[in-house]
């Protein structure tokens, strides 16, 4: 599936999200930060699957990779545990590809 990792995260006001810093956030920071994160479940992740994950990071650098079903399955379960409701949720609409670009 063709991601673009460049569409910006739409807030519950229908405006787009942003940092503190006051700049839009996009579904790429999202993705990395998920990615770049130490979640819990990393205690037990393999060095093996710490590699991947750092080249998924690589490849959504990417203004429209083309991520496969797993890897996409596995940035929805990091995005979802590193984040709270208000990112989460605008983020798999995105992934899911059911928010119109912003």
């Amino acid at each position: 599936m063709i991601v673009n990792m460049t569409q910006k995260l739409m807030g519950v006001d229908g405006k787009p999200l942003k940092d503190p810093e006051g700049k839009e956030i996009i579904l790429r920071t999202v993705v990395t930060n998920a990615l770049g994160t130490i979640l819990e479940s990393d205690k037990t992740t393999s060095g093996e699957d710490k590699c991947k994950i750092w080249q998924l990071a690589v490849k959504v650098q990417e203004d429209k990779p083309d991520i496969d079903v797993e890897d996409l399955a596995l940035i929805k379960k990091r995005i979802g545990e590193a984040f709270g409701p208000m990112v989460v949720g605008p983020a798999y609409l995105i992934l899911n590809g059911t928010q119109k670009s912003a």
